[in-house]
């Protein structure tokens, strides 16, 4: 229970293999998922604000990287006195948040853990593309693996005028169902990614290929046993995700650019499959990276 006329908490937070600015993003997630409202962000910082409530006067929740550590603070908003312990319980919720959303799973060959492969059914592709239509803009193009007989496809959606970049979403990754940890957390799932304007589509180069194999990639997770996926998660095979590059593994976040529904789809059936965007993330150089510089 902290005392003072702006009672305060603070906290060192840290998760396994995430850089101070995987942190930040993680938090963000976490903040959303927690209801709280965001009072802005940078690559070294992020505060939010709790909602008003009858135990909370709106606390002020500030993240900010100090010496290569991430400093969590927790302060009342308002001249009080005591803060009967809602400061320091808004960090542990917070926390208990981020590392629900943390884990890293790594790429894997192994043919004995994974499930066979399971397609969509018309209905459900259907439900599927419509909703990539109606938030992610119109299908100009559609990818399929050369190497697997796998039944995921990417669809490609050009520049628009409210987008201006190209955005890669894969369709069937969803059909596999993952076991869940939690209930409330979505069992299937599928991945996007934004490039630049300038991209270049029809080039089968690694500096261009490398967002599309990645994608398949992601989509093979969900076949694999004892895998699942959600906001916050890291994904990496431990090596650059290509030659020229020094980013080491990819952020799932909802999308962030697109209207809020963008990231929940509903089968036929009632079930829910969630849209992932991937994030490339330095591992040893931490920075944010933006869809200018994914190549």
């Amino acid at each position: 229970m902290a005392i003072g006329f702006k009672p305060k908490a603070e906290m060192t937070l840290s998760l396994p293999g995430c850089s101070p600015s995987e942190i930040l993003l993680v938090a963000a997630e976490a903040a959303r998922q927690l209801g709280w409202r965001a009072g802005g962000m940078t690559r070294t910082e992020a505060v939010f604000y709790t909602p008003m409530s009858m135990r909370s006067w709106e606390e002020k929740v500030t993240l900010c990287e100090i010496n290569g550590q991430i400093v969590a603070t927790s302060a009342c908003s308002t001249i009080q006195i005591i803060d009967w312990g809602k400061n320091k319980s808004n960090l542990k919720k917070l926390f208990k948040t981020m590392q629900r959303l943390h884990d890293s799973h790594c790429i894997t060959n192994d043919k004995e853990s994974v499930h066979p492969y399971i397609a969509y059914t018309s209905e459900q592709k259907e439900a599927v593309q419509a909703h990539i239509r109606k938030y992610f803009g119109s299908i100009n193009a559609i990818l399929r693996s050369e190497e697997t007989n796998s039944p995921v496809e990417i669809l490609l959606v050009a520049p628009t005028n409210r987008y201006d970049y190209y955005t890669l979403v894969t369709c069937g990754a969803g059909a596999s169902s993952m076991k869940m940890p939690h209930k409330d957390l979505p069992s299937r799932c599928e991945f996007c990614i934004s490039l630049p304007p300038e991209w270049n589509p029809e080039s089968n180069e690694p500096e261009d290929r490398w967002p599309v194999e990645w994608l398949f990639r992601c989509a093979e997770l969900t076949r694999q046993k004892d895998i699942w996926l959600t906001c916050g998660h890291t994904v990496s095979d431990g090596s650059p995700l290509h030659e020229n590059t020094a980013m080491e593994s990819l952020l799932l976040l909802s999308p962030e650019k697109r209207d809020e529904q963008a990231g929940e789809c509903t089968l036929p059936d009632g079930e829910k499959v969630a849209f992932y965007e991937l994030y490339p993330l330095y591992t040893s150089n931490p920075q944010l990276s933006s869809s200018a510089s994914f190549l």
